[in-house]
C-alpha cells in the first residue's frame, strides 16, 4: 500500500487488460493528463497491471477479489477527484470499479475519459449518474479546468469538451479546441519505468493524431475528428535521443492510425534518420495505397521493422462498402515489397461484417491464404464487433443479442467476467454493444473462425513449413470445418490461456494437437523436424545431430510439394555458434502433390 502520508487531490487510472503474459502497457494520454494535472494539484498515475507484474498489488483469485484490492488502493489516497481511461476491451472492469469506489466513499468525484466513453457519453451519465461528467476526445484543454471547476466550485458550463448531467438533463459543451502539430510535441512525457537495469528497450512514441479516411467501421475518425497531424520530424528523433539517453532504447513503437499517410512527412523523417546513422529501430502503422517500394525501401533503411496495415477485406465489393476503397491487387504487391525490404508486416483483416456475404468471405480467406503462403505469417483474421456512433453497426442495431460465445476474440476476457459482470452487459447494451452479435450467414456459418487465424499467427514464426503444409494440403476452409469443435475449444479458453505465462509453448501444443486430430503423416513429421529445430537452437550443444524423417525436405521447403521419401538432416554450430544445417535426401517417393509456390 502507498505511504498513509501521501495523499492525493487526484488519481489517475489507466485501462486494465488483466493479463500478464505481456505486461502492463503504458497509455500515453494519461502520462500527459498527470503532467498537466500535476503542476496544480497532488496526482498519481494508477496502472494497475503494473502494479501486478510488479508484484506490488497482485490480482485476486476472482474478479470481485481483484476489485476489493484495487478500491481499496485507490482509496488509501485520500482522492478527491478520480479520472477514469476507458476503451471498449476494459470498459466492464472500469466501470465495475468506479461503481465499488463510488459505493465506498460518494463524495469522490468521478470522470471518464477515452475512446468508448467519448462515444458512449449520453448513456454512461443516464445509466450511472454518479459519473462527474465525461471528457470527449482529446482533454489536454479540457481536464485541468474540469479539476478545477470540481474541485474548487467552478461553472462545468464552462469547461471545454465535457458532457455532463445539470438536473437530469444531458448538457454537451462544445468541443476543445484541438492541438496542433507544434503542440503535440509540448506534452511529451519522458518519465516511464524502467527494468532494473534502468533501461526500457521498448518505448510508446507518439507520431500524431487523427485518420483522414472514411472507413464506415471505425470510431477513430469520431475521437479525433478526422483531423490528420503528425508530430514535427525534429521533434520526434529529439524525443527519440532523450529516450535513448534517459533508458538505452534502440526500439520504438510510432503511435499513429496512419503514419505514414503524409509522404513529405515520412519521406523526411526517414532521410533524417539515415544521415545521421540512426540506432533507432521502429514499426508503425499504415495503408498499402500510401506506400511504394522507393518507400518502404527508405523506411527500412531508417530502421524500420514491423508495418501494420489494415486491408479488412479481400472482396471488392466490402472494399466499397466499407469505404476502405483498397485496390487488392496492389496489396500483395505492397506486401511483397515490404518483405523484400526485410521488414516484417502484420496485416488485419475482419469477417462478419453487416453487409458481408459467404461469397466475400471466402474472397477474404483466399486473400489470406495467398499472403500467408507467400511469406507473411502474421495475417490476423477479426471477428466485427459492433462500436457506437459507427455507420457498420447501425446497419445491424436493431437486431443485436448478446452470446459470449459469438464475441471478438481481442476483446472479452472470459477470465474476468463474471456472473456480476455479464449482468452489466445485458442491462446496458448502449454500453457493452462491442460484445454483442447478430445473425449473418458467413457469422452463422463460421462462428470459430478466427482461431484458425490465431493458431496460425502465434505458430507461423516458428513452425512456418507446417502451417503452410495445412494450408497447401487442406485450404483454410477445409481445416476448420474438418476440426470445428476443436477450434471451438480454443476459441473459449484464449483468455485463461493468453492471461498465463507460456503463452506461445501452448499455442506451439496446440498445433501438435491439431495436427494429431487431422492425422498426416507427412506434415507430422514436417513438424517434428521444425520442432527438432527448434530444439537445437534453443541449445548448447555443438553438434553435429544428425535425424532422419519420413519426408522429402527438399520439395517441401523448396518448392511446397510434400511427399514421401528419407531425409537425413545435420544440424550443427559453426565457429561463431550460428546454427547451420544441411538436408540429404534419399529414397524419394511422391505421394502428393500442393501447387508450387517458389515464394515460400
Amino acid at each position: 500500500m502507498p505511504d498513509t502520508e501521501a495523499a492525493r487531490d487526484i488519481l489517475l487510472i489507466s485501462g486494465l487488460d488483466f493479463t500478464s503474459a505481456e505486461g502492463a502497457v503504458y497509455q500515453i494520454g494519461q502520462g500527459i493528463l498527470h503532467r498537466i494535472v500535476s503542476e496544480r494539484y497532488r496526482t498519481e498515475m494508477i496502472n494497475f497491471d503494473s502494479l501486478h507484474s510488479l508484484g506490488i498489488l497482485p490480482h485476486g483469485k476472482t474478479i470481485r477479489e481483484s476489485l476489493e484490492r484495487m478500491t481499496d488502493y485507490m482509496l488509501s489516497f485520500s482522492p478527491r477527484l478520480v479520472g477514469f481511461y476507458t476503451i471498449c476491451n476494459s470498459f466492464l472492469t472500469v466501470l465495475e470499479l468506479a461503481q465499488r469506489l463510488h459505493e465506498k466513499n460518494p463524495a469522490i468525484r468521478i470522470v471518464f475519459g477515452g475512446p468508448h466513453a467519448s462515444v458512449t457519453a449520453d448513456a454512461c451519465l443516464r445509466s450511472f449518474p454518479f459519473l462527474a461528467a465525461v471528457c470527449r476526445g482529446e482533454s489536454e484543454k479540457t481536464f485541468l479546468p474540469l479539476a478545477e471547476a470540481l474541485l474548487e466550485g467552478g461553472k462545468l458550463e464552462e469547461v471545454p469538451g465535457i458532457t455532463y448531467l445539470r438536473e437530469g438533463s444531458i448538457v454537451e459543451n462544445p468541443s476543445a479546441p484541438l492541438l496542433t502539430e507544434e503542440e503535440l510535441g509540448r506534452y511529451t512525457v519522458f518519465q516511464r519505468q524502467p527494468d532494473e537495469k534502468g533501461e526500457i528497450r521498448d518505448i510508446a512514441l507518439e507520431g500524431g493524431r487523427g485518420c483522414p479516411f472514411s472507413c464506415t467501421f471505425c470510431s477513430t475518425s469520431s475521437f479525433w475528428e478526422r483531423h490528420f497531424r503528425v508530430k514535427p520530424v525534429d521533434t520526434m528523433i529529439a524525443e527519440m535521443d532523450r529516450f535513448h539517453e534517459l533508458y538505452h532504447t534502440t526500439h520504438f513503437s510510432i503511435e499513429h492510425d496512419n503514419f505514414t499517410c503524409q509522404r513529405s512527412h515520412i519521406s523526411e523523417f526517414c532521410r533524417k534518420l539515415i544521415e545521421r546513422g540512426s540506432p533507432y529501430h521502429w514499426r508503425c502503422s499504415s495503408r498499402t495505397d500510401v506506400l511504394d517500394e522507393e518507400l518502404i525501401s527508405m523506411m527500412a533503411q531508417a530502421g524500420c521493422t514491423n508495418i501494420f496495415l489494415g486491408v479488412e477485406t479481400g472482396s471488392p465489393r466490402m472494399q466499397k462498402i466499407l469505404r476502405k476503397n483498397l485496390k487488392l491487387e496492389d496489396v500483395c504487391q505492397r506486401v511483397s515489397e515490404i518483405q523484400k525490404a526485410k521488414i516484417l508486416a502484420t496485416i488485419s483483416l475482419i469477417y462478419g461484417l453487416p453487409e458481408e456475404t459467404l461469397e466475400d468471405l471466402r474472397q477474404t480467406i483466399a486473400l489470406t491464404e495467398k499472403l500467408y503462403l507467400a511469406g507473411a505469417c502474421d495475417v490476423q483474421l477479426h471477428r466485427f464487433f459492433p462500436l457506437p456512433r459507427t455507420e457498420e453497426t447501425e446497419k445491424v442495431r436493431e437486431r443485436m443479442y448478446f452470446d459470449d460465445e459469438d464475441v471478438d476474440l481481442s476483446i472479452y476476457n472470459r477470465t474476468v467476467i463474471d456472473e456480476e459482470g455479464l449482468a452489466l452487459i445485458r442491462a446496458y447494451p448502449e454500453l457493452f454493444m462491442q460484445y454483442y452479435t447478430f445473425h449473418s450467414e458467413p457469422r452463422d456459418s463460421f462462428p470459430y473462425l478466427e482461431s484458425v487465424f490465431l493458431l496460425l499467427c502465434t505458430t507461423g514464426k516458428r513452425f512456418y513449413r507446417t502451417c503452410c503444409g495445412l494450408i497447401r494440403t487442406y485450404g483454410i476452409e477445409k481445416i476448420y470445418f474438418m476440426q470445428e469443435e476443436f477450434f471451438r475449444q480454443v476459441y473459449i479458453s484464449y483468455s485463461e490461456m493468453f492471461a498465463r505465462l507460456g503463452f506461445q509453448r501452448m499455442m506451439d501444443q496446440l498445433l501438435g494437437e491439431l495436427l494429431e486430430r487431422i492425422g498426416n503423416p507427412i506434415l507430422d513429421e514436417l513438424f517434428r523436424f521444425e520442432s527438432d529445430t527448434i530444439r537445437f537452437m534453443k541449445g548448447s550443444e555443438p553438434g553435429p545431430q544428425i535425424s532422419t524423417y519420413r519426408l522429402d525436405l527438399i520439395s517441401a521447403m523448396r518448392r511446397g510439394v510434400y511427399r514421401e521419401g528419407e531425409s537425413s538432416v545435420c544440424m550443427w554450430r559453426d565457429a561463431e555458434g550460428k546454427v547451420r544445417s544441411q538436408v540429404i535426401p534419399s529414397g524419394v517417393m511422391q505421394i502428393g502433390y500442393a501447387e508450387e509456390n517458389p515464394g515460400s
